[in-house]
This record gives structure tokens, C-alpha cells and sequence, in this order.
């Protein structure tokens, strides 16, 4: 290859590097048709075929005025520039946090799994994991790549985690029963060590990869033993209050 043709070469790639930064949205928001995949080339359809590099391609050359180039130029700009992957993966992570806000400011129309309460999840004790998992399962529906959903919900752990656990952890029974075990700043505190050690244990390698691996998540085998003997004595003294008073304030079974 001549000088001349290197220089060109040179000039082209430096365009579609150049388009690339603008091609992907700042905005994560997807619309509701992307659970069809629907294949006309249009910026709306984008987040469901962010994997299909000869669908990128023909996107890319129509949003970005790309027609002085062959659409075999920009398949394999698209799958060999560093730049491109780069930029489609930011935006893939924007999807999984707009995702997550959605769902944050009880966005409607995202999947929720029946055997933790369906559309009622929010009153249940596995409310925690329902919200996961619901947005794992919505963005697989649309087509994200399942790495990038897992590495999403982890580096924004903190905006759900914590909010979510506590939610489960007051749905285990409802405000009838006494502040002195519903305010028990004790049980709540071995109530979340032990939910976050379980979360650690289920979801390890992504937690690793991408997310933020405190104390709870590292107890021994001898400090699970402890707080699972003392969250069960915390249970039986649960029970005898219901028992003692005739009523059922326990509301969905008794989960940690």
C-alpha cells in the first residue's frame, strides 16, 4: 500500500472513529417496541440490536451520512475498532441505568417474575429480588447483553441494593407488630449481613468483576452459623407474639 493510500485510509477510519462518538444516544431510554426487535433502521430500535453488527452497520451509515463508504468498510470498522466497542459499551451501560431508575420511580411494563410476587412484588419479602431480577430479565428481552446488564446492576448497586433489602426486610410482616421488634436496630443490622452475604454468594463472579465487596459479604462459616441461630431466635419470638395476642401480623412467610 502506497503512502498516499495509507493517508487515506488513515483520513477514513479517523471519520468513522469521529462518528462513532456522536452515533449513540447520552440517554439510555429505550421505548417499549424494542421487545419486538423490530428491524427498520431506525435510531428507536437501536437498543435491541446494539449485538448485530450488520444491523449496526446499516444504522450507522444512515444516522451518520456515511454513504461516500462500502457498508463491508463499516462491518469491520464496527467489529475491529477499539473506539466503537468503547463507545457502544458506555451506552449499553446508560440502558442498564436509566433502566434501573425507571424501575426506581415505579416505571411500568418491565418484567416482573410471578414466583416473587409478580406485579405485587413490592409487598413481598423477596421484594429485593424480584427488582434483580426484573431487570436482568427485561433487558435480556430487548436484546443488552447479558455481561454488560450484570456489570450495570453492580456498579449501581448502591441506588437499589440497600433500598430493596430494607424493603424486604419490613415486608416480612406488617406495622401491627411492636416497634420494639419492628425499630430493633439489632435484628435489622444481622438481618441485612446475612441478606448480603446471601446476595455475595449468589451473584459472586459479577460482584467481583464489577461491584463493591463490603464486610457483610465476607463473614466466615462461623459468623453465618451465629446470625442464622440468632435470626431464628428472632423468628420464634415473632411467632409467640402472634401467638400471645390471637392475631397474624406475619404477613408473607418469614424469609432471611
Amino acid at each position: 500500500m502506497s503512502r498516499k493510500d495509507v493517508f487515506i485510509e488513515s483520513i477514513k477510519t479517523l471519520k468513522l472513529e469521529n462518528a462513532s462518538k456522536d452515533f449513540f444516544p447520552q440517554t439510555g431510554r429505550w421505548v417499549s417496541s424494542c421487545f419486538y426487535q423490530p428491524m427498520d433502521y431506525e435510531m428507536a430500535n437501536l437498543p435491541c440490536h446494539l449485538r448485530d453488527n450488520r444491523w449496526l452497520s446499516k444504522m450507522f451509515q444512515k444516522q451518520e451520512q456515511l454513504e461516500e463508504f462500502d457498508i463491508t468498510e463499516i462491518y469491520e470498522f464496527i467489529c475491529n475498532s477499539d473506539i466503537f466497542q468503547h463507545q457502544r459499551h458506555a451506552y449499553e451501560l446508560r440502558i442498564v441505568s436509566w433502566q434501573i431508575d425507571f424501575m426506581l420511580k415505579h416505571g411500568e411494563g418491565w418484567l416482573v417474575d410471578d414466583k416473587y410476587g409478580g406485579d405485587f412484588y413490592m409487598f413481598y419479602p423477596t421484594c429485593d429480588l424480584a427488582f434483580r431480577k426484573g431487570i436482568v430479565d427485561t433487558l435480556k428481552a430487548i436484546g443488552i447483553d447479558y455481561e454488560v446488564i450484570e456489570e450495570g446492576i453492580e456498579k449501581n448497586s448502591s441506588l437499589w441494593q440497600d433500598r430493596y433489602m430494607q424493603l424486604a426486610f419490613y415486608n416480612q410482616f406488617n406495622s401491627e407488630l411492636p416497634e420494639a421488634i419492628l425499630e430493633d436496630k439489632e435484628y435489622f443490622s444481622k438481618w441485612m449481613q446475612l441478606r448480603k452475604y446471601n446476595y455475595y454468594q449468589q451473584h459472586k463472579e459479577a460482584v467481583d468483576k464489577y461491584g463493591n465487596i463490603t464486610p457483610e459479604m465476607q463473614l466466615s462459616d462461623e459468623d453465618v452459623v451465629g446470625l442464622k441461630i440468632y435470626l431464628g431466635q428472632k423468628q420464634d419470638e415473632i411467632k409467640a407474639y402472634i401467638q400471645r395476642h390471637g392475631t397474624n401480623q406475619l404477613t408473607y412467610k418469614y424469609i432471611f
